[in-house]
């Protein structure tokens, strides 16, 4: 099922080789003598030679991708120390590349170290400042840093999968931080591993959740479900997350695979909701080739076919943007399916972005909203997470609130909110209300509303998750022990209890030994040792009412 609509092509022009000799000055030298200084360019640039080679590249493919980059750079006005900088930069730009690496760090040693079993060399990192992580993408290990403190991180947590998932491209997060996506791209890009043949375990994605202490599971394998041709280089690349409000929705560019978009909402489950794919660049090739032929073929970059297709598709305001590597720029819109609701599309639009940086993930939020709530309410017909008539009810009463306004509106919407949602086994799965922010106390509008009572809450995707610690006296008496009692008799059992709970976001800033007040709760302290903006930690000091002659 294709449920994107092409909202338009840009299709580039005027190409033309490059050749790389422009990168040496001067005429051509002889051999050096012994003694003779040999500049570190040099050097350098013989060595791309062997990048070439490694990455599957015509010879001089390093040199001639330097060029550009130094007549892009004095078109932009780059002199001096910058351009010498971007010159070693571009020359070097696939030697840290997760696949080339450790091979490339050999040609400098004599002596191969010891294989401790550790992570190798990390291609990509993603960060998420409001959760305080960051995940690398390595080739051996997925691993998690907390990043709360900016100037002092340290390691959470390593992955491995050393036999199938190198996890070693793109990481993202769920917005919740529960979970952890990682990318493989198994080949680097060049080759068919999205074939009927190709195992799932390599060249796609990886879902990893998260435990209380951001302890990595590694939970299931996703890959492309339509079988691509040995023409098309297609594995796993680059992606982000499209904010629909209670799902994990994942769109990602596959190359010659196309876009698609990953539910991994739940991660034992993910599967593909949507898909874009303008096939392959070649044709089959014919089966009367020569032996001969086929076999050179077999030893140029991408098999002698044309390497293309989705570098990397991100959500933007309302779109997709996928950059073709042969084709163009596609700009894609979401369009409803069976799979993906009008109010779950403009749920997600109601997201605006004014800069947006894959690699610095945002955390989203959605203002109060019909379709917000009507999106929840998609995904439980859709999950069969209620009976049809509550559903279809539900659906009638939404209608009939919102065709009303002020206090009317508000009436409605409380009246909806006393009949709660719930699930087969009779869990509240949601509550329908409204935001009436002209009410709020000390405002001219305090009154216009009247209550019975106030429950104080917060939205799970606009909180922070927390520990809290509630503490009671040691002892059941307070003289335990007076005269021929037993002390460990009167110990209290529940002197202490742990709580995970959620508070504002905005506590994820405190520091140790900040003091708050939470409602109907009592005064709490961010603990000193515990306490981090990944995982907040804040101990009860004092509370409202006093209990003990109770």
């Amino acid at each position: 099922m294709i449920v994107f609509r092409v909202a338009g092509t840009v299709t580039s022009s005027n190409r033309s080789s490059v050749s790389h000799a422009f990168l040496i000055a001067g005429p051509a030298a002889a051999a050096p003598s012994l003694g003779a200084t040999v500049r570190l360019a040099e050097v350098i640039g013989a060595l791309t030679y062997a990048l070439d080679l490694t990455e599957g590249q015509r010879p001089g493919h390093t040199l001639r991708t330097t060029l550009i980059a130094m007549r892009l750079a004095e078109q932009q006005g780059l002199d001096g120390e910058a351009l010498g900088a971007l010159y070693y930069a571009a020359l070097l730009k696939d030697s840290g590349c997760s696949s080339n690496a450790a091979r490339m760090a050999a040609l400098g040693r004599s002596v191969e170290p010891e294989d401790r079993g550790g992570p190798r060399n990390c291609h990509d990192v993603t960060a998420y400042p409001a959760m305080g992580l960051l995940a690398a993408s390595c080739s051996t290990h997925s691993i998690l840093v907390d990043i709360s403190n900016p100037e002092k991180p340290f390691r959470i947590d390593a992955l491995a999968d050393t036999n199938n998932y190198q996890g070693r491209h793109t990481a993202a997060f769920s917005n919740d931080g529960k979970k952890l996506i990682q990318t493989d791209e198994w080949g680097g890009g060049t080759g068919p591993m999205c074939q009927a043949s190709s195992m799932i375990e390599l060249g796609g994605n990886t879902v990893i959740s998260l435990d209380a202490k951001k302890q990595q599971t590694q939970r299931a394998y996703f890959k492309l479900p339509s079988a691509q041709s040995a023409e098309e280089n297609c594995v796993a690349h680059n992606g982000g997350i499209i904010p629909v409000p209670g799902r994990d929705l994942y769109v990602q560019g596959w190359y010659q695979g196309g876009v698609n978009i990953m539910d991994f909402t739940d991660p034992d489950k993910a599967f593909e909701i949507a898909y874009f794919d303008r096939g392959a660049i070649d044709p089959p090739k014919p089966v009367d080739v020569p032996s001969a032929a086929s076999a050179a073929a077999a030893n140029v970059r991408g098999g002698g076919n044309v390497i293309g297709g989705s570098w990397g598709a991100y959500y933007w305001n309302g779109l997709i943007f996928s950059s073709e590597m042969d084709r163009g720029l596609d700009i894609l819109e979401l369009t409803p399916s069976a799979q993906l609701s009008a109010n779950e599309i403009a749920a997600a639009k109601l997201v605006v972005y004014n800069e947006f940086n894959p690699q610095s993930q945002p955390k989203y939020s959605w203002p109060p909203a019909f379709v917000v709530v009507r999106s929840y309410l998609d995904q439980l017909v859709r999950n069969g997470g209620l009976a049809a008539d509550r559903t279809t009810a539900i659906a009638q009463a939404l209608d009939v609130a919102e065709m009303k306004s002020g206090l009317a509106r508000g009436s409605a919407l409380s009246a909806l909110a006393l009949q709660v949602d719930k699930d087969a086994a009779g869990n509240i799965t949601a509550v329908h209300a409204e935001y009436l922010p002209d009410t709020k106390s000390g405002t001219e509008g305090a009154n216009k509303v009247k209550v019975k009572g106030a429950i104080h809450w917060l939205p799970v995707h606009a909180s922070q998750a927390a520990e809290v610690r509630m503490y009671d006296r040691l002892f059941s008496d307070p003289q335990p022990d007076a005269g021929s009692k037993d002390y460990l008799e009167l110990l209290t059992p529940n002197s202490k209890r742990v709580l995970n709970a959620f508070v504002e976001a905005s506590l994820a800033d405190a520091q140790p030994d900040d003091k708050f007040q939470f409602e109907r709760m009592g005064y709490f302290v961010a603990d000193r040792k515990d306490h981090t903006a990944a995982r907040p930690v804040f101990n009860l000091a004092v509370t409202l009412k006093d209990s003990w002659g109770k």
